[in-house]
């Protein structure tokens, strides 16, 4: 039976072997007479085939070309999230604690790390930024503080009143050493609840809510590091938690000497940021220590922007792409008269000074447009009148001026009297700008018989100069803000040694000034504000204790567009950072239908 089943199953491999066979060479047959032979007709109908692909390739193209051509009536092209941006800036790092940061690079990471209460937008107005909303009383000493909801510091710990109360009593301690304690003097802080928090102050001041813009610090971290350590601590360098737009990541050191050593601070995105998540992914700031490298680095495309140098880059009227912002800043150029020196007490000197500084032929000197300034108060301040300025340039009413305060001229053309030259020193930085403007100043006051010197100094030296008063006139820009609250700049007491800040330049003394600004920044409303200010604008424009020249501008340049920065005038150069979670670097088409 054995022997039966293997025969069968002999004979069936044998039958399927003998069809496979078969229908091979069939097939072989097939494709013999129906492709392999029929090759050759190919030739003869190549043009009619080479004819239909090309139709079907011009068809291609032109649903490629129309697609992408009518893709603007249903595209639009939009700033996208992502990409990296490097700022550079002259300078170095030292500090990224808010309390601490002074310098160009410590205050610009402060800011994009950190966030305070208030801020300024890209229009200039103070605006809520950590705080939901302030209030004031009627008397304009006592404001309250209402938080956001759901604000987180960058290591995932809400954020709360007591971590506002900690930083502005932390600043309020001298041992800590901050450079914001001026300000804070006999300020009581307290939280009335986890969102709320109360500023009480001695006496009523309608500017205080500008001082609420500097970075808050987490009080969890710091509170059991010694208020003497603080300065030096860790946190400041190494690892500083926020709760800004953009978390610490790292600083990277490069350079074996002093010369060209360079920082960079790199930040990545805080995607748990209490307003929309910043577009950019990435932001990386370098520290230069020179304009020229800075520059260099722009030139060559190492940096996306840099920021606050002197004169633009070669870059700039090479490159389609690279952009120019000169912001005006709320700030002031003048020449502080000092009213305590030997001849510049005499009002008239002063006036006759003021009415012989060609104000027109200075800014015309500049290589860039600037904003005319013209007297203690910036346009659009609140009481500014522009009927309550500075005098005008007039030449013949300085030189009578002059004569009727007995400064007879000289065979050489200067002036004297009681056998005393009409001398005046003056004092300035040492760059390109003030150099020129300092020149300019000299040669129109020598046209009426003053014999100027012209001092200039590196900014380390001239701020010793400026802390000690050791001037005859003064050369030199100030921050001036928002508010028309010039009290440090004007009032007699900061003329003081003895003043925390010694601020007023010109030594400025009147009481009628004394009286008007004290009384202008005690004033909540705007319309009694205006007219506190009135008589300190007539005293200083009679007394011209000082000469206003211009608005200061902030330069920034960037090798491309960014999407989203529109400033339009700054108070200090780290608040065009106002929306910084709104730049974008690059862009995606995005369907609009």
């Amino acid at each position: 039976m054995v022997r039966s089943a293997k025969f069968r199953f002999s004979r069936l491999f044998k039958r399927r072997k003998a069809q496979v066979e078969t229908l091979g060479e069939s097939a072989e047959k097939g494709i013999e007479r129906h492709f392999f032979a029929r090759l050759s007709h190919i030739i003869g109908i190549r043009r009619f085939m080479f004819s239909w692909i090309l139709l079907l390739l011009l068809l291609a193209g032109g649903v490629v070309i129309q697609t992408r051509g009518l893709s603007r009536f249903y595209q639009s092209l939009q700033p996208g999230v992502g990409g990296i941006f490097t700022e550079g800036i002259v300078g170095s790092f030292s500090n990224a604690n808010p309390i601490y940061a002074t310098s160009a690079v410590d205050a610009s990471v402060a800011r994009l790390v950190f966030s305070g209460l208030m801020k300024y937008d890209n229009q200039n107005r103070l605006v809520p930024d950590l705080a939901e909303k302030l209030d004031a009383n009627p008397e304009g000493n006592q404001y309250t503080v209402r938080l956001r909801e759901n604000i987180l510091w960058h290591d995932g710990t809400p954020l709360t009143a007591a971590d506002v109360v900690f930083t502005y009593q932390t600043i309020q301690k001298p041992d800590a050493r901050s450079p914001l304690l001026p300000n804070w003097r006999k300020v009581e802080i307290s939280a009335k609840d986890s969102r709320t928090i109360i500023f009480t102050l001695p006496h009523g001041l309608a500017s205080f809510p500008h001082s609420l813009t500097n970075g808050i610090v987490p009080k969890h971290v710091l509170e059991n590091i010694p208020v003497s350590d603080l300065r030096a601590a860790q946190f400041n360098t190494v690892n500083p938690i926020g709760s800004g737009p953009f978390k610490w990541e790292g600083v990277q050191v490069s350079g074996g000497d002093p010369e060209s050593r360079e920082e960079q601070i790199g930040m990545t995105v805080n995607n748990n940021y209490y307003k929309d998540s910043p577009k950019i992914e990435r932001f990386v700031i370098r520290a230069f220590r020179s304009e020229q490298r800075l520059a260099e680095a722009f030139d060559k495309g190492e940096v996306s922007a840099a920021a606050g140098l002197e004169t633009a880059p070669e870059r700039l009227e090479k490159s389609n792409t690279a952009r120019e912002y000169s912001i005006p800043l709320t700030g002031q150029v003048m020449i502080f008269l000092k009213n305590s020196d030997e001849i510049l007490r005499d009002e008239k000197v002063r006036s006759a000074l003021t009415q012989a500084t060609n104000q027109d032929e200075l800014i015309q000197a500049l290589d860039y447009p600037v904003l005319y300034s013209r007297g203690p108060l910036l346009n659009g301040h609140v009481g500014y009148d522009k009927d309550l300025v500075q005098q005008k340039y007039n030449f013949e009413a300085a030189m009578q001026q002059l004569d009727n305060a007995g400064w007879k001229v000289g065979v050489d053309g200067i002036r004297s009297k009681k056998n005393q030259q009409l001398t005046v020193e003056l004092f300035t930085q040492a760059d390109t700008q003030y150099s020129q403007l300092a020149q300019t100043i000299k040669a129109q006051w020598q046209k009426i018989g003053v014999l100027v010197t012209v001092t200039e100094e590196q900014d380390t030296k001239l701020q010793s100069t400026i802390a000690a008063h050791s001037y005859d006139a003064l050369l030199y820009g100030i921050t001036v803000g928002p508010d028309p609250d010039v009290y440090a700049y004007w009032h007699s007491s900061q003329a003081d040694p003895r003043s925390a800040s010694r601020l007023n330049l010109a030594e400025y003394k009147s009481k009628t000034a004394d009286a008007a600004l004290e009384a202008g920044r005690s004033r909540v409303a705007s319309s009694l504000r205006k007219t506190k200010y009135q008589p300190f604008l007539k005293a200083w424009r009679k007394d011209a204790p000082a000469i206003a020249l211009y608005q200061p501008r902030f330069l920034y340049v960037t090798n491309n567009r960014i999407f989203g920065f529109e400033p339009t005038t700054l108070n200090s150069s780290t608040d065009r950072y106002a929306n910084v979670e709104n730049w974008a670097v690059r862009q995606d088409r995005v369907n609009i239908y």
